[in-house]
């Protein structure tokens, strides 16, 4: 069906610059936080995990920097087709939410909280959309941080995906239970410790290109 072939193409077009962008920045994150785990300059060679940190703060520019994959983003993904491939993305998720607001209280609640985040997503869309052609500062000025903002509701969404897939696996009677109780619980985690950081980077977004773009060209 050359519908279905043009939604996922224009689909992957747009998670491109975030699986480039959001998971690069997110990989020194977490090798970060592996070093601090392993602490003390002998454990953390002794481990790797010093390496691993250093192999990973090369990939936020490996692929582009991320700053150019936040303004792909934002102007040629999103502005420049009219939020229509933003707006696919956003009702997928909304369907799971639907799927998910059945299932146990847990996911239920996930869902609640993932929700949120969507319609979040949906306003700064909106809001790209709507200034596009009164401030030509904004998309670039905003791009890093709907970037970001995106790939922690991307983040979400697969998380509560996954907890609704463990969510029925773990009722059958198999040794696999702990691992997919697990996935519940990791799904959780996401949804208390990472998810709500689309708050700020909405925030930062609605400040506009003002403040960025305020110092002269003679102050650099």
């Amino acid at each position: 069906d050359p519908t279905v072939q043009a939604h996922h193409s224009a689909r992957s077009a747009l998670l491109t610059p975030v699986v480039k962008g959001w998971c690069t920045e997110i990989g020194p994150e977490v090798s970060s936080i592996g070093v601090q785990v392993h602490g003390g300059m002998g454990f953390i060679e002794e481990t790797g995990a010093g390496q691993y940190y250093r192999d990973s703060r090369i990939l936020p520019i490996y692929e582009g920097t991320n700053g150019i994959q936040g303004m792909d983003l934002a102007g040629r993904k999103t502005a420049g087709d009219g939020g229509r491939a933003m707006d696919s993305l956003l009702a997928e998720m909304r369907e799971l939410v639907a799927q998910a607001q059945h299932s146990s209280e847990s996911i239920s609640s996930m869902a609640a909280a993932f929700a949120a985040a969507v319609d979040a997503l949906d306003k700064v869309k909106q809001a790209i959309l709507d200034d596009a052609g009164s401030d030509i500062n904004r998309a670039g000025s905003i791009s890093f941080n709907y970037l970001m903002m995106t790939g922690v509701v991307c983040g979400g969404w697969q998380m509560l995906k996954a907890a609704m897939i463990a969510h029925t696996r773990q009722a059958e009677p198999q040794t696999a239970a702990p691992f997919y109780i697990n996935k519940i619980k990791t799904a959780q985690f996401y949804m208390d410790g990472i998810l709500p950081r689309y708050l700020a980077y909405a925030a930062a977004i609605d400040a506009g290109s003002q403040s960025t773009m305020a110092l002269d060209a003679d102050a650099f």
